[in-house]
């Protein structure tokens, strides 16, 4: 009876193991996920910039 015991207790604490790394893995894929989007937005938003400056740049040229 005390082997089952014991049997049960190391497949559960194996189980837990199991369950805290593959939590911590999707929290990591989400994490990395949003600092994607945050680049990306944050290129989107440089290159607008640029596009803008280059257009205002342009309108004066061609006002002069």
């Amino acid at each position: 009876m005390k082997k089952y015991l014991v049997g049960l207790f190391a497949l559960f604490l194996l189980f837990s193991l199991v369950a805290c790394s593959s939590e911590s893995s999707t929290t990591s894929k989400a994490e990395d996920k949003n600092e994607e989007k945050s680049s990306e937005s944050k290129a989107k938003e440089k290159a607008e910039a640029k596009a803008k400056a280059e257009a205002e740049a342009q309108a004066a040229t061609v006002a002069a």
